[in-house]
């Protein structure tokens, strides 16, 4: 498949938590089928709608109960399903069932709840397919290696594909395949890409799992390491076979180990070394947890150093991304590392992102819970991030024995350290722009859900009631100031006593004469000046004329009609 194709499926990250809302539901002649809203991450735009009916969701719990894992699917129902009390009844238990999926997340990180949920022309390909093609046409290049088995559920992402190969001159060695989708995100270019390879599989160290073979073109990227047959960290912690379907092995594991104290000690100092060395040297990691970590002679290796440079994102990523004060690599690595201390301490991963005081760490040292939290407690979120230096001087790591030297120098080019130094920077602004965009969404969505409250809208009900009241008693207050004022009524109608102040001492007016004028009466201005209050009183009274008015004829029609 052309690397474009592969390109334009790559869009939706692995690792961004999705949610699903059955919007309604409605009857097709003779069953019921349901309409679901989906959104890919925090932002309404990348959201889409399927369609979906019982038998869909009964074939992924059949998926989900083989892997171990009941979540309780509404039952089904012969007759009567197509009432609309059951089928609202219905709705709301399918709901529930959707919400107990996302919210696990090794479930939700699942190809068959990936292909529930997204249209049928996103996941219309098969990229265990495309992989096992690019695969047999590296196995032509390289005449050495031989295909032995498709591995291909022993890992969680959708792009990343596993096979197992052998070397045809040590036919007994066992060694995985690990086969990497392109993406539109990776860190560094494709002509540059080669050169990371290619330094990867150089790369020697005690503490780094070697790669044995590294290549990369357009499309994708192959790398050859050793199989290991006790698994990673994880692996061990969950007590499951590597080769293991990762839902059986993760999702819900029969029973967890705990790392002892003296082995988190032996393993944290080790990988916080190999981390600093690599900072040293420009290449930064951001892909640290139990399931990338190998236990070989009794010391950790890490796995996968070129996740990074391919694009992969972080299985943390969802978690930091919230965290504004972790704006740089180093930071990323080190809230990282808090997270696999605290998986090994306790046998299962930390799901939120901060690790608070009534977080429950029966049996752990005092030393190691402050150190936990100096990483992942909320106050040290909100401030500076230990850096890896720090993290070394602290009390629990100053007596772990050191990881062996055996004086083995990594030089890495000049040409390529400015390279991941670029994509260095572009990751870390990448970062930022995506924090700021959260928060932006974060603050639009408690606003809009503060002014849509209960006691919001009652509150807005009564200002807009008050607002009307004041407004009537302005408009009424208007209307009799123009009462008052307006020279045409004062003229004609009396205005009303109760609203002027009374008179200081009697006022006698001489008696007027019939058909005697208003101008004609003696001392009328005079005591309008002295009394303006009253001057529209007295100008009404002074100047009404009994014989202006008009003869009123009575019609009597009181009498009974005979």
């Amino acid at each position: 498949m052309s690397g474009s194709t592969l390109k334009s499926r790559a869009q939706l990250d692995d690792t961004v938590p999705m949610k699903c809302t059955i919007e309604s539901a409605y009857s097709v002649k003779d069953h019921t089928e349901y309409s679901l809203v989906v959104q890919f991450g925090p932002l309404p735009e990348t959201s889409w709608r399927v369609t979906k009916r019982y038998s869909d969701f009964s074939a992924l719990d059949i998926v989900l109960k083989n892997a171990g894992f009941d979540l309780s699917l509404p039952p089904k129902k012969v007759f009567g399903k197509m009432e609309n009390d059951f089928v609202e009844k219905r709705q709301q238990g399918l709901q529930n069932y959707l919400n107990a999926i996302l919210a696990t997340r090794w479930v939700s990180f699942c190809l068959d709840v990936k292909l529930f949920l997204c249209p049928p022309s996103f996941l219309n390909i098969s990229y265990q397919d495309t992989a096992l093609q690019n695969i047999c046409m590296f196995l032509r290049s390289e005449n050495n290696w031989e295909l032995v088995e498709p591995l291909p559920y022993i890992g969680w992402r959708l792009r990343k594909c596993y096979f197992l190969v052998r070397d045809k001159a040590k036919p007994k060695d066992k060694y995985i395949l690990t086969w990497c989708c392109s993406r539109p995100s990776q860190s560094v270019d494709g002509n540059e890409l080669e050169n990371v390879m290619k330094f990867l599989s150089t790369l020697q160290h005690p503490s780094i799992e070697p790669s044995i073979f590294c290549a990369s073109n357009n499309t994708c990227s192959v790398t050859v390491r050793k199989f290991h047959e006790k698994g990673t960290l994880r692996d061990q912690i969950c007590n499951s076979k590597p080769t293991l379907h990762y839902l059986k092995k993760y999702g819900n594991p029969k029973a967890l180990r705990v790392i002892s104290v003296s082995d988190i000690r032996l393993f944290g100092r080790n990988i916080l070394e190999t981390l600093k060395l690599l900072h040293e040297k420009g290449y930064p990691y951001v892909h640290l947890h139990a399931g990338n970590v190998v236990i070989c002679n009794g010391l950790p290796r890490l796995l996968d150093l070129e996740n990074w440079a391919v694009g992969v994102p972080s299985l943390h990523r969802p978690l930091y991304t919230h965290l504004h004060r972790l704006q740089t690599l180093e930071s990323i690595e080190m809230y990282s590392f808090g997270h696999l201390l605290y998986e090994m301490a306790c046998g299962h991963p930390l799901v939120n992102p901060i690790c608070s005081d009534t977080t429950p760490l029966d049996g752990c040292l005092p030393v190691f819970k402050s150190l936990l939290l100096s990483i992942l407690g909320e106050s040290a979120l909100k401030s500076t991030m230990p850096t890896i230096a720090d993290i070394i001087s602290h009390p629990f790591f100053r007596d772990a024995p050191l990881p062996p030297d055996d004086g083995i120098v990594i030089k890495v080019p000049s040409r390529l350290r400015e390279t991941l130094k670029t994509a260095k920077d572009a990751c870390e602004a990448q970062l930022k722009e995506d924090q700021k965009l959260l928060r932006q969404h974060r603050k639009l969505a408690e606003a809009e859900a503060f002014h849509m409250s209960a006691e919001e809208k009652k509150k807005r009900r009564l200002q807009k009631v008050k607002s009307l009241n004041e407004l009537a008693n302005v408009e009424q207050s208007t209307e009799q100031d123009l009462l008052l004022t307006s020279p045409e009524i004062t003229s004609s109608v009396p205005a009303p006593l109760a609203s002027e102040p009374a008179p200081s001492r009697p006022v006698l007016l001489p008696p007027v004469r019939k058909n005697e004028r208003t101008a004609e009466t003696p001392d009328a201005a005079s005591l309008a000046d002295d009394q303006p209050g009253r001057a529209g009183l007295l100008s009404s009274i002074v100047g009404f004329n009994k014989s202006q008015m008009r003869k009123a004829k009575t019609v009597d029609k009181s009498a009974p009609r005979i």
